[in-house]
């Protein structure tokens, strides 16, 4: 299904896969797609995502929680801003999702698969918590038949994690986790998830560690057939 489906003009011959998302804020400008053309699963296209650079911020975290009025006096104001209609031209293929890792988004040719957001590092993040805390895992808590939590992002699922541990009175000290594949390349990226992941559990970047690795070409990762991660995290009790 497309989102905002209204917004969609599409010529002959071309198809989109599932859950594709037009996010837009109001029905002035629309997306046209040429002939013949193929939009794979989960894209998302902006129509609004132009962000005013004359403001000193334009964060809701320090402009206040944006109320319908608030959104619509923004809009007046230009933000966000949109500079037309996306033109898609003929015989364009869109491929699946970017590859989502530590909840930093990364190009790539390829997507990782799943019913949440397909975050295998958060997802490792996670269980390593749940598993010291011996609360079982994420699958027991965040199971793949509740449609409510589709397309899910795993830095919620992180955060919701660290709620329940601290229902049980545990902290934790420092977490370790490695990343497994052949590619993309990992380390530009590091920096960033470190520091999402230290945001989401609420403690020092310090006590974050994040590799990347390869398998030498062996296995299904080694193959490009996959990515696999692998976490420790060591908690107290309060």
């Amino acid at each position: 299904m497309i989102e905002n489906i209204h917004l969609w003009h599409a010529d002959r011959g071309s198809y989109f896969d599932r859950n594709v998302n037009i996010i837009s804020w109001s029905d002035d400008y629309h997306i046209h797609v040429g002939k013949y053309c193929s939009i794979g699963r989960d894209c998302n296209f902006f129509l609004h995502a132009n962000h005013r650079v004359d403001w000193i911020t334009t964060s809701s975290q320090l402009l206040g929680p944006v109320t319908p009025e608030i959104a619509k006096l923004h809009m007046e104001m230009g933000h966000p801003s949109c500079k037309g209609d996306i033109i898609v031209g003929n015989d364009v293929w869109i491929g699946d999702k970017v590859i989502i890792i530590g909840g930093v988004e990364i190009p790539f040719h390829k997507g990782l698969d799943g019913h949440s957001d397909a975050d295998v590092l958060l997802h490792a993040i996670a269980d390593a918590i749940l598993g010291a805390a011996g609360l079982g895992d994420i699958g027991k808590h965040f199971p793949n038949t509740d449609p409510s939590i589709k397309n899910i992002d795993s830095r919620d699922i992180l955060k919701k994690v660290i709620l329940l541990i601290q229902e049980k009175k545990y902290s934790i000290i420092n977490i370790d986790a490695t990343v497994i594949c052949e590619l993309p390349k990992l380390a530009p990226y590091i920096d960033h998830m470190k520091n999402n992941i230290a945001l989401d559990c609420n403690i020092d970047i310090h006590a974050v560690n994040v590799k990347a690795t390869t398998t030498e070409t062996l296995g299904f990762a080694g193959r490009g057939e996959g990515i696999a991660a692998q976490a420790i995290c060591l908690i107290e009790s309060k």
